[in-house]
């Protein structure tokens, strides 16, 4: 349980340090949702040796701001 809340406390310090950070929507006239995602077409099946774990990546953008 201990570890618990030193990960609470740790994730809030975290959001604590990252009020001044943010999305910023493009005023948009008559231009409905955009979102464009990208994704890693040569994902890796289980490349890594130790961990046996797949990788791969994406990104996700709402018009021109990164989200994921």
């Amino acid at each position: 349980m201990e570890d618990h809340w030193v990960a609470v406390k740790r994730l809030l310090r975290y959001v604590k340090g990252m009020t001044n950070q943010g999305v910023v929507f493009p005023k948009t006239s008559g231009i409905g949702l955009r979102l464009k995602c990208f994704s890693d077409a040569d994902a890796d099946m289980a490349d890594d040796v130790d961990r046996r774990k797949s990788t791969s990546g994406m990104l996700v953008f709402l018009y021109s701001s990164p989200i994921a």
